[in-house]
């Protein structure tokens, strides 16, 4: 009975723009839901999304009419900030709730490129540059019996960076059959091997995570100051995935023969088979992830085969 006549009232509002003829768009959103069952409000107020689309800002550079290794670098930007709170429906209008919303805003900035290596290779290049921005910060301290936590209304802003570099080829088999009913077989492999850098923010010289003695017996806990931000805080721990994918396709072309007319006809046998795994050279143990293989074939225009399996070494 609870579940039917429980009630959730929700509302929203949405307001969107964007700028003709220019890459940026800019959308706000007001939202609310309450839970006439258990009393609760959640409420945002606002969410707000600038985004700038990617631009290639070096591309009017040097001799026009001439491929440049700049061209192709790309950067673009987005602004996220939100200001939400889940509180008691008769705490929402308290002087004390303007404490308890977590807000925050966060700064985006990805720039990329594409590189071509030897003739048959694909570089891709990426770092990712983000900025959070809090009005507060919180500060644990052991007062003999307890850990107590004391909220600092101050500007607070943390940065953080992520680099990655992926490279890819196509290989291309082929065997033709010129007398018989299948024409021929196209084998097409696509090995992707990448790289994934993420420092480590916990690190003392940040200042973004600090230690505190959480019992009598002295030991002590790592926390972060931003813990209670809407975007979290800088990623703890450093890390280096090597991510490798081998993705191979199948197909046949078969003759069909009516009157002087040859027709060709192109048949796929196995639409994708991938094996992907990868490997933490920082992890302390369990560097090597699961191997995972994915196939997924076809029978006719009737249905799909898909065959998925992990393997844990």
């Amino acid at each position: 009975a609870n579940d039917y006549l429980s009630n959730t009232f929700s509302s929203s509002i949405s307001l969107t723009k964007r700028w003709s003829g220019t890459p940026l768009n800019l959308t706000s959103n007001l939202n609310h839901s309450q839970n006439t069952n258990t009393k609760m409000i959640n409420l945002t107020i606002p969410n707000i999304t600038f985004n700038m689309n990617r631009i290639f800002p070096f591309k009017k550079l040097g001799k026009q009419g001439q491929s440049h290794w700049y061209d192709k670098i790309g950067i673009s930007y987005a602004m996220h900030t939100k200001n939400e709170i889940t509180i008691a429906d008769s705490l929402l209008f308290t002087k004390n709730s303007f404490a308890n919303f977590k807000n925050g805003m966060k700064h985006t900035i990805p720039i990329s490129t594409s590189i071509k290596m030897l003739k048959y290779f694909t570089l891709t290049p990426r770092i990712t540059l983000t900025e959070r921005w809090y009005l507060s910060q919180i500060q644990k301290s052991w007062n003999g019996n307890a850990v107590i936590t004391d909220t600092l209304y101050k500007f607070t802003r943390a940065h953080d960076y992520s680099f990655s570099a992926g490279i890819n080829t196509k290989i291309y088999g082929m065997v033709q059959l010129p007398k018989s009913k299948i024409a021929g077989i196209r084998h097409v492999i696509t090995p992707n091997l990448s790289f994934r850098y993420n420092p480590d923010f916990s690190d003392e010289k940040y200042g973004y995570y600090k230690t505190v003695q959480r019992n009598i017996a002295g030991e002590t806990q790592e926390y972060s100051i931003m813990q209670n931000g809407a975007f979290n805080s800088p990623l703890k721990g450093e890390s280096g995935n090597i991510t490798f994918n081998l993705g191979n396709i199948l197909e046949m072309k078969t003759r069909n023969k009516k009157d002087t007319v040859e027709n060709l006809k192109k048949i796929k046998l196995l639409e994708s088979f991938n094996i992907s795994s990868s490997y933490n050279i920082f992890a302390d143990s369990l560097n090597l992830n699961d191997i995972s293989i994915n196939a997924r074939t076809r029978l006719g225009n009737i249905f799909d085969i898909t065959f998925s399996s992990r393997y844990d070494p």
